[in-house]
Order: structure tokens, then C-alpha cells, then sequence
């Protein structure tokens, strides 16, 4: 039941960034006995980025979204994977979940 702060506190798995419902599904796992980590998909265009479901939202995303390097964005994953596997807590098998824009990754 943990949360790997460093990487759950700038992360933002999807189009709107660490929003409340990333959050929450974050949580959820966490609750559930995972070791969760997010990585910040946007970090070099639009750091700590988050945005509302709303139409306003929805723009403001699809835009930050259209500077988004997928190979930079797959090689952050990888390393969120590989410092999973390095965490003690961590003793079994890791795995990838995304929603929106990280779901294709």
C-alpha cells in the first residue's frame, strides 16, 4: 500500500495531466496493495501540468499535448518501470496502465 512519492507528486498519465482522477485511480491501487508511480509525461513542454474535463480543458490539453515527443515519452516510462523494479517494496512482477495519451505509450 505505497505510493512512490517522488514520482506521484509530478506525474500526469493522460492528455489532462495529474487531475483528480488520476489521482484517485492512483489512490485506489495504492489502497489495493500496489506500488504506484506516475511519470510527468509532460515535463519538458508543460511542467507539472493538469487540466479540467471540460470543452476549455479538453483544448488546452490537446494543445500541450501536440508537443509531445512519444519516444521521450516511452523513455520516461521505461525509467518509471526500471525505478520500480528498484524499489525494495517492489518484489514482484511490474506493470504498465495508461489512460488517454498514456495508454498509447
Amino acid at each position: 500500500m505505497e505510493v512512490d512519492e517522488p514520482f506521484h507528486k509530478r506525474c500526469g498519465e493522460e492528455i489532462f495531466g495529474l487531475d483528480d482522477y488520476l489521482r484517485s485511480v492512483a489512490a485506489d491501487l495504492a489502497a489495493a496493495g500496489y506500488v504506484v508511480a506516475v511519470p510527468e509525461l509532460f515535463w519538458r513542454t508543460a511542467p507539472g501540468w493538469s487540466s479540467t474535463h471540460d470543452e476549455a480543458g479538453v483544448a488546452a490539453s490537446m494543445e500541450v499535448a501536440s508537443s509531445f515527443d512519444p519516444a521521450l515519452g516511452l523513455s520516461d516510462v521505461l525509467a518509471t518501470l526500471a525505478h520500480l523494479r528498484s524499489l525494495p517494496s517492489v518484489t514482484g512482477g511490474v506493470g504498465v496502465l495508461g489512460f488517454c495519451l498514456g495508454g498509447s505509450l
